[in-house]
Parts: C-alpha cells; structure tokens; sequence
C-alpha cells in the first residue's frame, strides 16, 4: 500500500478511480437512493416534493459529493502543491496577461466548437448546463453555493483530476492532453434525455475547454495553480452570463 502512494503513477491511477467511484458510482448507488428514501418518508410520493426542497438535494448532495473528494485530493497533492507554490516567481501582472491570453484562447476555442455543434445539430443544453441554471436561479442562497461550487470548489477539484492526475497517468503529454480533454468533455455531456450520439455532439464544446486548460498546463511546465485560475474565472463569467440573461 505504501507503494501506491509513493508511486506517482499509481498514485494518479488510484485517485482517478476513486473520483469516478464517489463521483458516479457512490453518488447512484448510495446517496441519491437514501435522499430518495428519506424524501419519500415525507412525502407520499416523489412528485409531491416541492421544487425548493428538490433543489436543496441537489445542492446538498453536491456539497457531499465535493467535500469527500477535495479533502481526499487535499492529502494527496497538499505537498506538491505548497512546492509548486513556493517554487513560483512569476509576478501578479503576468499572471494576469497569461489569464488574459488564456481566456482570448478559450472563448475562440469555444466559439468554433459551438459552431461546430451546432452544424452537427446539437440539442439546445446539456443537462449539466439545465441543472445549474435551475439552481442558481431557485434562491439567494443557492445562487452563493452554487458561486463556491462551479466558481471555486469545481474548478480546483476537476485541474487536480483531469489535468495533474492524468498527466501523472499517462506519461506523454499530448496524449495525456487529448484523453483528458475527451473524458472531461463526455462528463459534462453526460445525459440520459438524449442518444449517445447526442451527448457527443454536446461534449465538443467542452473537449475544446479541456484542450485550452490541459495546453495551459503544459505550457506552465505542468504547474497547476494557472489551469485553476483560468477554469474558475472563466465558470464564474458563465454565472453570471446565466444570472443576467
């Protein structure tokens, strides 16, 4: 055991697995089932729950969810990251131009792949997308959970993975940048209203938000503090897109 843990390679592998285990597997096998269980105790039947309770499950079952896995990646990374930390001498003004660039990068990036989607007939949104509108749209409260989640907590949470994980995983780079950016796009796809065919349409414009992010890594030298900056601002422009449209 103590060699999984020492091992990079192993090391990465483990966390990945165990992301997907509690992100999907824990999540249908186990907690969405109890909260089901537990509303159902209340109400006479599912349909009966209002939309504010539903959507404070929601909200609470993610805050689970993001708890067990940033704590777990806390212990994993705490170390590497401190070093990358204290390692980086580059200046606020410059990391503010790298996120500048990286954003200019993102959003043409995101425009080809919307209209490639598009011309593919992609259906209108995601149900990752339907699911954040509705809560950050339900309260005040749900709006500044929402703001800690998508805008801080999921960003962190998804570079460790996707980015510092898989690039431990797969030792050449731009395969690691590919597969990465193809896994994160079908995650955020993932949606049981429409076909298969569907969801990967749906994901493109996602792979290319990957692709931006995995290539910021690489070109950091594999630091992952810039990735995060540039995944969060550019989450949280998307809030309030969605707050004042």
């Amino acid at each position: 055991m103590k060699f999984i843990f020492k091992n990079s390679y192993f090391k990465a592998f483990f966390i990945i697995i165990i992301y997907f285990l509690i992100h999907y597997v824990f999540s249908s096998v186990i907690l969405i089932p109890l909260i089901k269980s537990l509303l159902e105790r209340k109400y006479s039947s599912l349909v009966d729950v209002p939309e504010s309770i539903k959507y404070a499950c929601n909200i609470f079952l993610q805050l689970i969810l993001d708890a067990i896995i940033i704590t777990l990646l806390y212990f994993y990374y705490k170390t590497e990251i401190k070093d990358e930390l204290l390692s980086e001498n580059r200046k606020k003004k410059e990391y503010g131009i790298a996120i500048f660039w990286g954003l200019v990068t993102l959003y043409c990036a995101s425009f080809i792949a919307f209209t490639i989607s598009n011309l593919l007939d992609a259906p209108d949104t995601t149900s990752n997308q339907e699911t954040i509108v509705e809560l950050v749209k339900s309260s005040k409260w749900a709006f500044f959970t929402m703001l800690l989640l998508v805008g801080f907590v999921g960003p962190i949470i998804e570079e460790l993975i996707f980015r510092k994980s898989f690039f431990k995983l797969i030792p050449y780079k731009w395969l690691a940048l590919i597969i990465s950016s193809f896994i994160f796009g079908i995650i955020h796809a993932l949606s049981t209203d429409v076909s298969f065919k569907q969801q990967l349409i749906l994901s493109i414009p996602y792979i290319s938000s990957g692709l931006v992010f995995g290539y910021t890594y690489i070109k950091n030298n594999q630091k992952i503090a810039l990735p995060i900056m540039l995944h969060s601002i550019s989450n949280l422009i998307s809030l309030f897109l969605i707050i004042f449209s």
